[in-house]
């Protein structure tokens, strides 16, 4: 998977658009949103045969568990990854574009794409979230 010559405006203008998209189990949720930034970058969807299979995080639970024994989107976004032979590194060295795995919290994790400042962009309740980088635990170099 490589970008595409103006992946940094289009990564741009597809951040810009969805600033205010609500978070959606399914439809737009932090690996779909992430998968759709990779999308924009480079022209190919990394899992789009996930979309519109699940509406609820119980659905999205079960749906992973299928798909990697385990529950927790860390699991299923590495394994799409790893599918698409995109290695995981540190989070130190994410850049612009990149995809990391972020810890919310004690509960859970989320993935995000850095945006154009360095920071993370995660989707969330009532549009794209800024995470803090320090909350970063792996990053993917698409």
């Amino acid at each position: 998977m490589h970008r595409l010559a103006d992946w940094q405006s289009r990564l741009e203008r597809f951040l810009q658009e969805n600033r205010t998209r609500r978070f959606v189990y399914g439809e737009w949720d932090c690996c779909l949103f992430a998968a759709a930034a990779i999308q924009v970058m480079t022209g190919t969807h990394p899992h789009p045969e996930y979309i519109g299979t699940y509406s609820t995080r119980v659905q999205c639970r079960d749906l992973i568990r299928r798909e990697t024994g385990h529950s927790g989107v860390q699991f299923i976004w590495r394994k799409v990854m790893q599918e698409h032979g995109i290695e995981e590194g540190p989070p130190g060295f994410a850049q612009r574009g990149n995809p990391v795995l972020i810890k919310r919290g004690s509960s859970g994790y989320s993935v995000g794409i850095i945006g154009f400042g360095g920071e993370i962009e995660v989707a969330a309740s009532l549009g794209l979230k800024r995470a803090s980088r320090a909350q970063a635990v792996s990053s993917w170099r698409v």
